[in-house]
């Protein structure tokens, strides 16, 4: 049978049975009703996974002493974040379960500080300067969520999400304790790296409307390991390693279905 008839077959078929031509059509998936749009607001408090980092310094004394020895606060207080979604939910008229849904998801985590000591030579008496620098991520992720109990427009839930995390190091400065004299800084610079992210948690949300959802909630999520990039003159070719950045987020969302 030639392509030209079966293009004429489907074609009459579409017309003569309207729900056939609407079962192959690929983008009626788009006029459904279940699509929605969000966005959300957070309080977050990162934490850093190493409490401190050595690099070599170029002295040609044995190990330790060969090597400064920098402090890391792990915990570098609050910031911000926020988010846009977009998904789709599905709705069941049962009390058990009665929402989930998939939403691709941007979230932007604000700058927040790194900050600690110089330990010179990793010995405790030459603990002579103070440096900081900042980090903010970038994440991008698919988020799974379900809702697990209808009760009366307030539904608990929890989510799930997998991605990656695109974050930046940067802006690296040292500062003398007093009666110190300041030393050629090492000068690290800017990195930015991905890596694979998770995310968990729970909330509860409140329906508004048929339309218009508001939920309150908190999230764990893991986003890989940060350093700094490469130091200059004799601290090329280290870097500042700050083990793995977790985030505890409060988070307030709003979510409207589309159709």
């Amino acid at each position: 049978m030639s392509k030209k008839r079966i293009f004429w077959l489907l074609l009459m078929g579409c017309v003569t049975n309207v729900g056939f031509c609407n079962a192959i059509n690929p983008l009626s998936i788009f006029y459904a009703k279940g699509w929605f749009v969000g966005a959300s607001a957070g309080l977050v408090w990162p934490q850093l996974g190493e409490s401190n980092t050595s690099v070599l310094n170029g002295n040609d004394a044995q190990a330790p002493y060969n090597s400064d020895l920098y402090s890391i606060d792990k915990t570098p207080g609050s910031t911000n974040d926020w988010s846009l979604y977009a998904g789709y939910r599905w709705d069941r008229s049962q009390q058990i379960l009665p929402h989930y849904s998939v939403a691709l998801r941007y979230e932007h985590l604000s700058r927040f500080k790194i900050e600690g000591t110089v330990d010179q030579y990793s010995l405790p008496d030459f603990v002579n300067y103070n440096y900081h620098l900042y980090g903010s991520s970038n994440i991008f992720s698919a988020q799974g969520k379900v809702d697990l109990y209808d009760f009366h427009s307030f539904d608990p839930y929890l989510t799930l999400g997998l991605g990656t995390a695109n974050t930046t190091v940067e802006g690296y400065k040292e500062s003398p304790y007093s009666g110190i004299d300041a030393r050629i800084s090492p000068g690290y610079q800017n990195n930015s790296a991905s890596h694979f992210t998770y995310s968990l948690g729970l909330g509860l949300d409140y329906f508004i409307t048929s339309k218009i959802t508001a939920s309150l909630g908190y999230e764990y999520a893991d986003l890989g390991n940060v350093k700094s990039g490469d130091g200059t003159s004799t601290w090329s070719g280290s870097s500042l390693s700050f083990g793995r950045l977790t985030t505890n987020t409060v988070l307030l969302s709003v979510f409207y279905q589309l159709t």
